[in-house]
């Protein structure tokens, strides 16, 4: 079992890669959706993966680490074994490379971004900055 990667654009790079080399899909055409930690990897992977043409991003956070201690106890522990991190102070120093500050604007393909303004784990604010960041590429879904 691997550790939870930051740079989700690397699997996404493969799962494209393997998608190019089947003749009945069309792989001009391929859109990714990610919900809530899969929503960041899926803005990160449409701003380095220029083959990902169109994005959902639902629920995802701008900044695991402002998150984490906010988070219920048995959600932080999911995460210290996920990051194959010693403690939660380990887990919170690896969740600081899952950070869309300089990532987001580099989407350059439509992406939606859809948020609750009642989520209690990803504040709606982190939904907007997404999607200001991203700008003219983004719509925002509240």
């Amino acid at each position: 079992e691997h550790a939870l990667r930051h740079d989700y654009e690397v699997p996404i790079k493969s799962a494209i890669d393997y998608l190019e080399s089947r003749p009945d899909v069309d792989s001009t055409r391929v859109g990714i959706m990610g919900v809530s930690f899969g929503g960041q990897f899926a803005v990160r992977a449409a701003a380095f993966e220029h083959r990902v043409k169109a994005t959902i991003e639902n629920c995802g956070p701008y900044n695991q680490a402002d998150n984490f201690k906010g988070r219920p106890q048995i959600s932080r522990e999911t995460l210290v074994h996920r990051l194959k991190a010693t403690s939660d102070e380990d887990a919170l120093n690896k969740l600081k490379q899952f950070n869309l500050q300089g990532v987001a604007e580099k989407v350059s393909s439509p992406l939606l971004v859809i948020h609750g303004r009642r989520d209690r784990l990803v504040p709606s604010e982190q939904g907007e900055r997404i999607a200001a960041e991203a700008g003219n590429s983004a719509e925002l879904w509240m």
